[in-house]
């Protein structure tokens, strides 16, 4: 035992003396801005002249919609492909995902692929094939030095290494971008027969796309972005080991049975059509900033949470707790209304015609001006009214009770608590 102990600790000083390569060799390269001649340029222009300003976001809701709109992009982009994730498995939508980059390359894309250097674990050949390719260059973010050994980082460099870019885009000529919380791999998008991660991404045009390239530039040339060249030699035999792999993924039948699924959907065949519908707004790009990565001095304002509050914004007026449905016997059918403010004052509900325990009811309720008391006389009729539920029989329409709460923010500023309903759907919701 203590043999082990002391060849762990020898590793982990010889750990400590390797460092990273230096970055002398590493080029700075930016987005493109001259794409307005692009296939997508020319087709996104005439809708984002309709709205000056404004940027058109559409949500990506369904897995397979997800992904095949990341690899229509790449089909469709003429340009540049700029790709950002923090995970990129090695199984059927990572194969197919790559192969999608490398045909775009082989077109004369210019393509930049920035992976954190988390998901690059066994995955080093592969990728540093694809960034043999003259028109593909990939960079590791925060890279590990012991490629095969990682857990020696996490002895030896335990602060760094554990400081993860999570980010995650996919943007084609600067015109069109796909954001959001998947990352690449059978579990986001539908495929195989694991478990399958339910995710939302938007694909967006307009002015914010022009943002998201920023932000891709900020990471790509930031001083925790190593070209993989610099860590991992390329295989000799790179590009006969990447088109067996994409051969084998393209005969394999669960690949083949979600490529034909992806012909079959009707949102993907809305996506070729170029006939999504986009909601028109300002949107804001919220990130961190890359200097977390080597920053010794725990500054908050490189964390997410120094830009995502202030874009969140503080509530101006007082919350609203609306519980909706029938409660237990000793509980009141209707639904009640506690608007808290300081200090906490109980607002009375006021109804419109909807029924008392629907879940418009109750969104009424928070969303009317409701008046504030704190009088034994509303305290009394209270119980009262609970009384009085508890001896009648509740609604045929309205038979089980609501479940935890969950909080909305609009743009006014005010937060209302609405309380979900259960997995299983009641009877007043079908």
């Amino acid at each position: 035992m203590l043999a082990r102990l002391a060849a762990v600790l020898l590793a982990a000083l010889a750990a400590g003396c390797a460092t990273l390569p230096p970055l002398d060799g590493r080029v700075e390269s930016r987005a493109m801005a001259d794409t307005a001649a692009t296939r997508l340029g020319r087709g996104v222009a005439p809708v984002v002249a309709v709205h000056p300003g404004r940027s058109g976001v559409h949500p990506l809701s369904l897995p397979i919609e997800a992904f095949a709109a990341r690899v229509l992009l790449a089909d469709a982009a003429d340009r540049t492909l700029d790709v950002q994730y923090y995970l990129w498995h090695d199984d059927e939508t990572g194969t197919l995902m790559l192969e999608a980059l490398w045909r775009a390359a082989a077109r004369g894309v210019r393509v930049r692929l920035l992976l954190d250097d988390i998901t690059a674990s066994g995955q080093d050949a592969r990728f540093a094939a694809l960034d043999a390719h003259p028109n593909v260059e990939v960079r590791l973010y925060n890279p590990f030095v012991h490629r095969d050994a990682r857990a020696l980082d996490f002895i030896a460099d335990f602060e760094r290494v554990n400081r993860r870019m999570h980010n995650k885009s996919f943007t084609a000529d600067n015109q069109v971008a796909i954001v959001g919380g998947r990352n690449v791999g059978n579990e986001y998008y539908g495929a195989g027969e694991g478990v399958e991660f339910t995710d939302l991404d938007v694909v967006a045009v307009g002015p914010v796309v022009r943002d998201v390239s920023a932000a891709f530039d900020l990471y790509w040339n930031s001083p925790s972005a190593y070209p993989i060249a610099s860590l991992v030699p390329p295989p000799a035999d790179g590009q006969a080991m990447l088109e067996a792999a994409f051969a084998a993924t393209r005969a394999d039948p669960d690949a083949a049975a979600y490529r034909e699924a992806l012909r079959d959907s009707p949102q993907v065949r809305e996506l070729v059509g170029g006939r999504l519908p986009f909601e028109w707004t300002a949107v804001r790009v919220v990130r961190d900033e890359p200097g977390k990565t080597l920053d010794t001095t725990d500054d908050n304002s490189l964390l997410l949470l120094a830009t995502l509050l202030p874009a969140i914004g503080e509530p101006r007026t007082s919350s609203c707790r609306a519980s909706a449905g029938p409660r237990s016997s000793r509980r009141s059918p209707g639904a009640a209304c506690a608007c808290a403010s300081s200090p906490i004052r109980w607002r009375r509900p006021t109804w419109g015609r909807s029924t008392p325990g629907t879940p418009s009811a109750a969104r009424r309720c928070c969303a009317r001006a409701c008046a504030s008391t704190n009088s034994s006389r509303w305290r009394r009729r209270r119980r009262a009214a609970r009384r009085k539920a508890s001896r009648e029989a509740a609604p045929a329409a309205c038979t089980r009770r609501p479940s935890r709460s969950t909080t909305s923010t609009f743009s006014s500023g005010r937060s209302i608590s609405t309380r979900a309903q259960r997995a299983s759907t009641p009877r007043w919701a079908s």
